[in-house]
């Protein structure tokens, strides 16, 4: 499993932003970003997809354009579902195939 609180963390120091200038770029405040980068609190999936993104903006991670899709559209209907739910979810469906 991707751990993404080290990932998040990873990308803001690989962009030299502070935590607080990492909190305007998404509209939040420092302490939410250091509750992301400690795993207290999950982040959505627009800040994991932005650290699963390299420098040519390509996307290295497990988040396909259709994860994305779907998440978009729950949240434009008040529905907050964590890109990690959504992961372990994927995961679960896996093993249980396997099981089969």
């Amino acid at each position: 499993m991707i751990d993404f609180s080290q990932l998040i963390k990873n990308k803001r120091l690989e962009a030299g932003e502070t935590q607080r200038a990492f909190a305007e770029r998404f509209g939040v405040c420092r302490v939410t970003v250091s509750y992301w980068e400690n795993g207290k609190v999950e982040a959505p999936y627009k800040v994991i997809d932005y650290a699963l993104t390299d420098r040519e903006g390509k996307n290295f991670g497990a988040i396909d354009d259709s994860v994305k899709m779907f998440l978009a559209f729950l949240s434009r209907k008040g529905i907050t579902v964590s890109i990690g739910l959504y992961l372990e979810f994927m995961e679960s469906i896996k093993l249980k195939g396997k099981n089969e």
